[in-house]
């Protein structure tokens, strides 16, 4: 029974990571979690209480190897709570319009092997903020490496 289940387990997540691709977060520097099972990470304003001290820009050093996928992209959002995010919901996202005006959440795509620097303004008083990495086709096979910075520049 143990063997069984445990066979179960490894099942799950080798089909998790052939389904969404192999997103690892890293970083000794940065200060990136994981939410759940998700491949979303978020970093924390530790100061957002403060008006003179809170980060206002967050930066994300993406590395992406690429895969059998045609694309990875991201969105960031930010969330307005004292509790860290356990999940992806209410979030609120950077705003785009498209052509006719319709408002989106701004997304970016990467499809090609590389390394990437992402900054984002803080919106004031945001306690986290977080980024959530998707695929577009193929299997995937391709990996993303993801570190993240807030800094305060007054």
């Amino acid at each position: 029974m143990k063997r069984q289940l445990l066979s179960i387990l490894i099942g799950v997540v080798l089909l998790s990571a052939l389904g969404f691709g192999a997103f690892t977060a890293s970083g000794t520097g940065g200060a990136v979690t994981k939410i759940g099972t998700t491949h979303s990470w978020y970093l924390k304003n530790v100061n957002y209480r403060s008006s003179l001290w809170q980060a206002n820009k967050v930066y994300y050093d993406i590395v992406y190897t690429k895969g059998d996928e045609t694309s990875v992209s991201f969105t960031i959002a930010y969330l307005y709570a004292s509790a860290a995010p356990t999940a992806t919901t209410n979030l609120s996202y950077f705003p785009e319009a498209d052509s006719t005006g319709l408002l989106t959440s701004m997304t970016r795509t990467m499809s090609a092997t590389g390394r990437y620097t992402i900054s984002a303004e803080v919106p004031d008083r945001a306690t986290y903020v977080v980024i959530t990495f998707a695929n577009t086709g193929g299997t995937p096979t391709g990996t993303v490496v993801i570190d993240g910075y807030m800094n305060q520049f007054n």
